[in-house]
Order: C-alpha cells, then structure tokens, then sequence
C-alpha cells in the first residue's frame, strides 16, 4: 500500500480563541500520522514542537510535575487551562440569544457563528432546538420591496442612432392624477426612477394604467428608443428543454432523481382530491395507477420516441413516451387541456385529430427533428393521418394534417381505448378553459380555413342553405350528425337506416351545420334525385358524371 506523510497543522497562534481549533486540527494530525501509538513523550515533545517556539516559555512557566511532563494528557490539559479562561455560562449563553444576522451578512455565516457561539453554552441535549430556535428569531426580514442587482446594465446602441425626445406628455386623467403621483413619489423613495432635473435628447413617454385594486401602474413606451438598441438575443430555456438536457446525469431537486423525475406528494394527494365522477367513463379509470408515484424518465433524443393522445367531450390530453434499455415504455411528459366552447362542438374525429396534433406541437422540443410514431384510440384517424390526401379529408382535419407536416411523424397506429388509459385521464381530469396557449389555433383561424374549403365548393350558397335545411329535417341525417357531435356506438346500437355509414364514420364530420364526407357533400334522401339530375346534364357519360360527382 502506497503510504504518504501528513503534514503537521500550522504553527499556533498563541491567540486564546484560537486554542480549540488549533488543538482539534492537532488530535486529527495525531491520530492520522500514527503519533498516537508513539510514546508519551514523544507526543508531548511534537506537541510543543508543533505550536511554535513560544511553547517552551510557557510550559515551563505552569509548573507541571517532574513526572507529569512526559504525560501528554497531563501536558495539553495544563496548556487549555493556561490559554481557555473559565467562562461564564450566563454570559455565554446571553451572547448567543442576542445575535442576530446582520445587514449583509449570509445565511451560512450566520448560522455558522450560532453554532461556534453554542460551543461554550453548555446547552447539552437541547443544543441543536436552541439553535434552531434562534436561527428562526434572528433571520432577517425578507425585504418586500424591489431587490436590487450589483452592477450596472450598459445599453449599446447602433450606429448613428436617432435620437427620440417626447415633445407633448400623455395626459393622465384627473381621477388618476393623485394615484399617478402618489407611484411616481413611490418608484423614485425605491431607486427604480431618478429624477432629471436638465434637458435630454432622450425621453420616452409615460402609460398610465389602472389596475384591478384601484391602485395604477405606470409604464414606459420604449418603441422608439428599442429601434436604437442592439438586442442581445438568448432564448430562455423551458424547463422540458433543460431536463432534456439531464439525460444521463444525476441531479437531485425538482424532484429529479438519477432514475427520472418523479412528483412530489403534493401531486399525488390532487389526484385523490380529484371530485366526485360524473359519468361512467370517469369513473371507469385505473384509481390506483393514479395515486401511485410513477417515474418521469429523463428525455434522451436518442431513443425510440412514441406520442399517444385522447380527446373526451370536454377536454384532450397525451403522454410522451420513449423506449427505455429493458424495452419498457416510459413517459417523458404529461400534457393536457380543455377544449374551448367552439371546439367541444367538433365532431368526435375532429377533436381526437386536435389531440393528437396539440400534443405534438405542445410537445415539439422533444420530437421536431426526429422520427417518432403516434397512438390513437380512434381507428378511423388513422387512414387520415397517413395514406389519405388532402383532398380526401374533411377540412378542419386539412387544417390538422398541415399542421403536422413539420414533424416526422413515421406511422400512426391505432391502440384500444382500454390501453390508453393515462391519456384518457389526462383527457378527463381537467380543470374549465381559461386561455389559450401557445399552440391554440385562434378560432379565427380555422373558422377562416374552413370557410375556404367551403367556399371553394362548386355549389351555390342557395343550393347549399336547401342542402343544410334539407339535412336537418331528414331523420337519418340527424341521427348521423349526433353521432358525429356525440361520438358513434358500436355496430350492433346503430339503427339500421344509419348502418350504411358506420364504416364510413372516421370520415363524416359537421362543418358549419354541414354533414361532410371528406370534402364532399352528404345528400339528404328527399335531395338525392335532384342531385342525380343535375350530374347527368350534358350526358357526359358515366366517367364524366362520376368525377363531377366526386367534385361535391
């Protein structure tokens, strides 16, 4: 075995408070150089040695036995005596409940000095609570006001910038006149304004806000000092996009674990607040695979990467997961929301397309750029999703499939209902819609999309109001625009006048009060022979006429 020689402490500093440091520093150095197995003398002899060329005087001058001086316990003891002073406990012990941290002084510091200050209070078992006790009384109070950075911030300007001063002020209402000063006097007690008391070739103006307790809130409208700036540009990272960057690594915090990142006990305790279920598909969920701690794994671009989503009447939701070592499947994220008022009147295919694709744009730090695959529980949006073209699907679903074409989205495939029970709840288990997010399509949007797709129909608005008043007073018709709104049964529950479009469900939607299939038309019965009559105009032939059919 490889041996190595230990230092000796530094000399002493023949400094009273400095005593027990310097000799416990002395005790390690004995016990770790094997001093503690040599003679007594020979200990006392590198004791002395070790202090400093002071310690001979000293220990002479206390008068130690002629048999005692070759005794080390006999020698330090004396030398504590000599340099540690009987203290008094009371005072000790009132030094220690009156100190306090101190204005700029840290935590650590003085939490540290407590614990050197209880060394000499002889508090025994209660130690560590008195400590405590006085850690929580003496902490400073949190500074409530605006903090402060060290430093100074220096803007750099472009070249030959122009300069911008405000010629007329905004005026400020007279109800807010008094508010408006009362902030002002406020901001500049605080440091966040100071006052120029001189011309400037710089000066922007003041918003004036109120706020919702009465108070105001004063802004500035820097939009054309900001055409002078030179802009630092650094992406602030999202905390998916840092714990993506953990892969591999142990951190402990957040909570992350070498293993994953797992939720904290209050996470799960608002599993099992969740409220009373209010129809038998909420209640029709694995409880107990809810309340159990499951592990977020790390996210790892480079391993097989899968997205599942699922729409239920009021909300959607979906899962990231990837392929972990022991080819078990393990989620990276959990994503979910409600669905706005316009969009929980989309047909059933509609929102389960809107899951799927909302999941993968919400979740497209994990996936843009690589290959991944998608699970649905809705078997009809598979074909929609994949082989069909755009001209074969319905228009919201258009909007949707475009939406996706930025990821590379290998195969999509369909998976029972049963199997996707985290995404179903996360479908479920939702609180009210409040506001959109960054990837909530603006209903204004779609409703423009749509429009269009419509518009481009080669039929008149005349034509197309008889069609959509016609639809709405033929039975069949009504039966299947529920089904679409509300979600289709099995085969065996559907009416046999409507069985005809059940294997066609995954493409029937209702656009505007319209039954579609795709981008065609759903032709009431009482309609049909019109309909029929119009195609054959012209006796085109049957080619002719099949293609003018498919057209609408």
């Amino acid at each position: 075995m490889a041996s190595f020689q230990v230092q000796p402490p530094e000399k002493f500093t023949f400094k009273p408070e400095d005593w027990l440091k310097w000799s416990r520093r002395f005790e390690r150095f004995r016990m770790a150089s094997g001093l503690e197995k040599e003679s007594e003398e020979s200990q006392v002899n590198t004791l002395i040695y070790s202090m400093g060329s002071e310690a001979d005087e000293i220990v002479q001058s206390l008068s130690i036995a002629e048999g005692d001086q070759k005794k080390y316990d006999v020698v330090k003891k004396k030398l504590e005596d000599f340099f540690i002073t009987k203290r008094n406990v009371i005072f000790e012990r009132a030094k220690f409940n009156l100190r306090s941290q101190q204005e700029g002084e840290t935590v650590d510091v003085f939490i540290t000095d407590l614990f050197n200050l209880a060394e000499h209070c002889n508090f025994g078992v209660l130690r560590e609570e008195l400590i405590r006790d006085r850690i929580v009384v003496g902490i400073r109070e949190w500074n409530n006001g605006l903090g402060e950075l060290e430093g100074e911030y220096e803007i750099k300007l472009k070249e030959l910038p122009e300069p911008f001063a405000l010629n007329v002020p905004r005026k400020v209402p007279f109800p807010m006149l008094d508010k408006t000063k009362k902030e002002i006097e406020r901001m500049l007690k605080i440091g966040v304004i100071s006052k120029v008391d001189q011309p400037t070739v710089w000066c922007a103006p003041m918003v004036v806000t109120p706020k919702q307790n009465g108070e105001v809130r004063i802004c500035v409208d820097l939009t054309k000092l900001n055409k002078s700036v030179l802009r630092e540009a650094y992406p602030l990272p999202s905390v998916d996009f840092t714990l993506g960057k953990l892969s591999k690594s142990k951190a402990l915090g957040h909570v992350i674990s070498s293993e994953g990142v797992s939720p904290d006990s209050d996470k799960v305790k608002a599993i099992l607040d969740i409220p009373v279920p209010t129809n038998v598909a909420e209640v029709d969920l694995s409880w107990k695979c809810l309340i159990s701690v499951p592990i977020l794994a790390l996210y790892d671009p480079n391993k097989e990467t899968k997205i599942n989503a699922d729409a239920s009447s009021y909300g959607i939701g979906g899962v990231v997961l990837q392929k972990q070592e022991n080819n078990e499947w393990k989620p990276v994220s959990y994503i979910s929301r409600a669905l706005t008022d316009t969009e929980s009147r989309y047909s059933q295919i509609e929102k389960e397309c809107l899951a799927f694709t909302w999941a993968c744009e919400r979740s497209s730090d994990y996936i843009l750029g690589k290959s991944f695959s998608g699970e649905t529980d809705h078997k009809p949006l598979v074909p929609l999703l994949t082989t069909h073209t755009l001209d074969q699907i319905p228009p919201r679903i258009q909007r949707f499939r475009m939406r996706l074409m930025r990821f590379n989205l290998e195969k999509m495939t369909h998976v029972p209902g049963k199997q996707m029970y985290t995404s179903d709840a996360l479908s479920r288990l939702l609180k009210p819609f409040t506001k959109p997010d960054c990837c909530t399509v603006p209903e204004d949007d779609m409703n423009a999309f749509v429009e269009t797709v419509i518009n481009s129909l080669p039929v008149s608005d005349k034509k197309l109001k008889e069609i959509i008043e016609a639809q709405e007073e033929d039975e069949v018709c009504k039966k299947v625009k529920q089904y679409c709104l509300e979600g289709w049964p099995d085969k065996h529950m559907v009416p046999d006048a409507v069985k005809s479009y059940w294997r066609e469900r995954g493409e029937l939607t209702v656009v505007q009060s319209l039954i579609m299939k795709g981008t065609r038309i759903l032709i009431p019965s009482c309609m049909r022979l019109n309909v029929l009559d119009k195609i054959h105009e012209g006796h085109l032939g049957i080619t002719k006429c099949r293609e003018r059919a498919k057209q609408s």
